[in-house]
């Protein structure tokens, strides 16, 4: 008999599972509005509740960048650190290299963050210096 484990990592998190509840609920909702005789025309509301969320979603990384005034790493700045996060998106197949910015704020963060095109590795100069 073999002894299956669960992999707990493996399961959606309760925030994934809560907002697909709340997404098929609102397109639900939606769906029935837009059929039928309506007092409120749904299809406007359809779009704006599609269109915001991508809006703020493209818009996220340049808010970011001029909020905690990101800057972008120089070419020859960090070369081996470049180098070693071009050699990882490699390995994991990523189709580009992130672009590097550099937080003088948060120096011990690393994070990642970007849209369908732009994508963005941020840490501290101090932090790259180290790696």
């Amino acid at each position: 008999m073999h002894n299956h484990r669960l992999n707990l990592f493996a399961l959606p998190s309760q925030t994934a599972i809560i907002f697909w509840l709340i997404t098929v609920t609102l397109l639900g909702a939606m769906a029935i509005g837009l059929f039928g005789p309506n007092i409120i025309p749904m299809w406007p509301i359809s779009i704006l509740l599609l269109v915001l969320p991508l809006r703020e979603f493209l818009l996220r990384p340049d808010r970011e960048i001029q909020k905690y005034n990101l800057k972008k790493a120089g070419k020859d700045e960090f070369v081996e650190f470049r180098q070693r996060v071009g050699q990882k998106a490699q390995e994991i197949g990523l189709r580009r290299v992130p672009q590097i910015l550099l937080d003088e704020k948060r120096l011990n963060e690393i994070y990642v963050m970007g849209t369908f095109r732009r994508w963005y590795l941020v840490i501290g100069s101090e932090k790259a210096k180290k790696f």
